[in-house]
């Protein structure tokens, strides 16, 4: 408290105070003749803290509440540094825990207790119930909207980005049935001569292709999941730049799904036109030479 006496009497100190509009008429004013007031609150060590929400923050349910919280001081929570555990407590009726998620799987117990989640969910509705109209609670999407749209443009960039780069690695599978069409034509004019059709001739060689789209997709699948665990691992930022020490990585089945399913299409139709080549192919032509 004396510490902060001298702010008072600095010399400064009316126009702080004051608005501009009066600090002339504060200029003459003694420092002396100035008062202050001291509020001195006690600083809390709590065991657990973070955010409650009235509402489910992506799906907008109303009757749930949505709690996450993490050991000591909330922000660690509030500036990305910390994983809380999570939990959803179903409000209508009879208060009840419906999931519950922690963010260290190893500790035995969870931050807050299943007594504290109900008590804590109890006033928070009692909060809202008490303040009503016109007050009301605006979830994390709403108030970030600018920054989701972004990174919903900016994750349709990158599927648009994957799939010209599966378009450009199509043409070595083009290449590639091409040079055995070339390699295979003495092959090919046999089987012809013996009876094969345009469209059994096209089957072999986009079979072939498939083959090879699937099996790039089998194989790629595995090692891009490796790929995001080892970024989640082992990619770590600075904290004192960043508010977070790690990139947390959320896949979602149905972008795999998609993915796969693109560049799997993507091989099949890149099969095509080698397979005309080697269909159009005349016998007599290809063994002449033979």
């Amino acid at each position: 408290m004396q510490n902060c006496w001298p702010l008072l009497t600095s010399s400064d100190a009316p126009g702080r105070r004051a608005p501009r509009a009066s600090r002339a008429r504060l200029a003459w004013l003694a420092p002396a003749a100035l008062a202050a007031g001291i509020i001195a609150a006690t600083m809390l060590a709590p065991q657990s803290a973070g955010v409650a929400y009235s509402r489910h923050p992506v799906t907008g349910r109303p009757d749930v509440v949505v709690i996450n919280a993490v050991q000591g001081l909330a922000e660690l929570l509030v500036n990305g540094q910390a994983i809380p555990d999570q939990v959803i407590v179903l409000t209508g009726g009879t208060p009840t825990i419906v999931e519950r998620s922690l963010a260290d799987a190893e500790r035995a117990q969870p931050v807050l207790s299943d007594r504290d989640a109900l008590v804590l969910a109890g006033h928070i509705r009692a909060i809202e119930q008490a303040l009503g109209f016109p007050y009301w609670a605006r979830d994390w999407m709403q108030l970030n909207r600018n920054l989701l749209s972004a990174l919903k443009l900016e994750k349709t960039m990158m599927f648009l980005l994957m799939v010209l780069i599966i378009t450009v690695a199509s043409f070595n599978i083009i290449s590639t049935l091409t040079m055995i069409v070339t390699e295979k034509q003495r092959e090919i004019a046999i089987l012809k001569a013996m009876g094969a059709t345009r469209r059994a001739i096209m089957r072999i060689f986009m079979l072939n292709g498939l083959v090879i789209g699937v099996a790039g997709t089998v194989i790629g699948i595995p090692l891009g999941y490796a790929f995001l665990y080892l970024i989640e691992k082992y990619w770590t930022f600075d904290q004192t730049v960043y508010y977070i020490a790690h990139i947390p990585v959320h896949i979602q089945a149905l972008d795999v799904l998609l993915v796969s399913c693109s560049a799997i299409l993507i091989s099949f139709a890149a099969t095509v036109y080698p397979s005309l080549q080697a269909a159009k192919l005349d016998p007599a032509a290809a063994l002449r030479y033979e």
